[in-house]
């Protein structure tokens, strides 16, 4: 029905149906994708939900692909699908693995060269990344100019937040330098205490100790130099 949004079947083999419209004739065959994936060798799974974006705007084309990779070994491969009601392009992906707590780097491919994108992050079994609504966002370089690829932004997030196991703690440093967290319940207790080296730039780091958190609200505080910020983080 119009209006309707519905999770496309993402997995590699099966055959995602176009949300609303049918402005990629409707299905994804998995055989044709660049990147390729043997889900039978896998016993977990989560899905992601993302986009490309560049100035704030979602850059993804209709001949996009989206891989997730372990070094060398793919485990997850999607093509970008319509979403009629919103009218733009979104990936549909379902990644796969034998660990908790693996890190996934990704790669798109434009219709003709494969590009490695900066964000990563830490597999979780069951976990869902990104909704239809929110999408897990990539930084693309569509457009983007030499002088705005040196800006360097502060940003700070935990996936899958709410986490229940193991979570990724991705931010952006301003230098290459050493980063304290603190994690603090609602009554402003600290928590947790731990650092991280971190490198100018993006960084993504594993989480182990979140599924050790008893269920509620948290704070997680990052401290680099004089940048300050905070995450609201729901363990469950």
């Amino acid at each position: 029905e119009a209006g309707t949004l519905t999770y496309p079947d993402a997995a590699v083999g099966g055959k995602p149906e176009v949300v609303g419209g049918d402005a990629n004739n409707g299905k994804v065959d998995s055989r044709n994708l660049i990147f390729q994936v043997d889900a039978t060798q896998f016993e977990h799974s989560q899905t992601l939900i993302a986009m490309l974006e560049n100035s704030g705007a979602n850059v993804t084309g209709k001949d996009f692909e989206l891989g997730a990779f372990v070094g060398n070994e793919c485990r997850g491969a999607a093509k970008a699908i319509w979403i009629e009601p919103l009218q733009a392009h979104l990936f549909f992906q379902t990644i796969y693995a034998n660990t908790t707590g693996e890190q996934l780097k990704f790669k798109f491919f434009d219709g003709k060269d494969i590009f490695e994108l900066s964000e990563n992050m830490f597999f979780s079994a069951d976990a869902a990344v990104g909704t239809v609504q929110n999408p897990f966002k990539f930084s693309s370089t569509i457009s983007a100019t030499d002088e705005e690829l040196e800006v360097v932004e502060p940003f700070l997030d935990v996936l899958p937040n709410p986490v229940s196991d193991y979570a990724t703690i991705r931010f952006r440093s301003p230098e290459a330098e050493n980063v304290h967290f603190e994690i603090a319940d609602a009554a402003g207790k600290s928590i947790q205490v731990f650092e991280y080296q971190a490198i100018k730039g993006m960084n993504a780091m594993l989480w182990q100790e979140a599924g050790n958190l008893p269920q509620g609200v948290y704070l997680l505080k990052m401290t680099a130099g004089e940048l300050v910020m905070t995450e609201k983080v729901v363990v469950r």
